[in-house]
């Protein structure tokens, strides 16, 4: 469960955003919060500008969160980089896969060693096309037209039979915690080079791997919101639960307003006494699909 602060650090950062085009309207917003954890390691890319290289080179709507371990810095470097990585890719899915897996280009830096780790979950949007890729335990949810929580990323954990096969494989363990070797109890993600040393076998065959999973959809008329999040929100509610909290205030307050009070509602009074559950960094990601729909107002925004 790692070790706490003795009182939780509960101020909020805050980042909002729309785009009102014709084809996709959004608007959105970031709340985080470091919480009971002695440092912030999350970090977040919301970009609703982003041109990429297609043959129309077309507007793009990019948004990721990155729940860093044993240090913030890969979470900071992908948050740096995602979007440079991006637009020098051609084609949807590869362009959003090969994002997450050079993310560990930190790693090699020679004047920065980095033995911490990040997951991913990015969202893609263009048009009506929603491209979502996770490595690790962070998340994405969509509330479909009239409420129906749909997910969008599967979390990786090392007891799942896919991924403790190849930890095993790559000569790894995962003891009955859930951990791989001990240590991490998430099967996949950026940096942590030091599962990822094992020769003669690729870099998704690892202990640890930065291969994503990817998810393609389309939107469709009348879907409400997309929610990303870290484990932190994951780990207090469900999709369903999340879903539903966002749902039943979206008509009255911003995206801002329900992602602060959902931090509020979830962090731990004594992460000890609840096992850990609500004493992590939060990060949540609220992107509304009907912004033009709802009854808060244009100064609120």
């Amino acid at each position: 469960m790692g070790t706490y602060l003795s009182t939780p650090v509960l101020d909020k950062h805050t980042e909002t955003g729309s785009d009102l085009n014709d084809a996709t309207p959004v608007q959105w917003a970031v709340v985080d919060m470091q919480g009971w954890r002695k440092s912030m390691e999350d970090a977040h890319v919301a970009r609703t500008d982003v041109l990429v290289a297609l043959d129309n080179h077309c507007r793009t709507s990019v948004f990721a969160v990155f729940d860093g371990h044993g240090g913030p810095e890969v979470a900071r470097y992908c948050q740096m980089h995602l979007v440079d990585v991006l637009t020098s890719q051609d084609g949807w899915k590869e362009m959003v896969k090969k994002a997450i897996q050079n993310g560990r280009k930190v790693c090699n830096l020679p004047d920065h060693p980095v033995h911490a780790g990040c997951t991913s979950v990015v969202a893609v949007i263009v048009d009506k096309t929603l491209v979502v890729a996770n490595a690790g335990d962070s998340r994405a949810v969509i509330c479909r037209a009239g409420g129906l929580t749909e997910p969008l990323s599967f979390d990786h954990k090392p007891l799942q039979r896919r991924e403790m096969n190849r930890i095993i494989n790559s000569g790894g363990f995962v003891n009955q915690f859930g951990r791989v070797n001990g240590n991490l109890n998430l099967s996949r993600s950026i940096g942590d080079l030091k599962y990822k040393q094992v020769p003669g076998i690729s870099p998704a065959e690892q202990m640890i791997t930065a291969e994503p999973d990817i998810i393609s959809t389309i939107l469709r008329p009348g879907d409400e919101f997309i929610v990303l999040g870290c484990d932190g929100i994951w780990d207090c509610l469900t999709n369903e639960e999340c879903v539903k909290y966002i749902r039943d205030r979206i008509e009255t307050k911003t995206p801002k307003e329900i992602g602060m009070e959902m931090l509020d509602d979830i962090v731990s009074a004594d992460p000890r006494a609840s096992q850990g559950i609500g004493g992590d960094n939060m990060t949540v990601m609220i992107i509304d699909l009907l912004p033009q729909t709802r009854q808060y107002t244009e100064g609120t925004r």
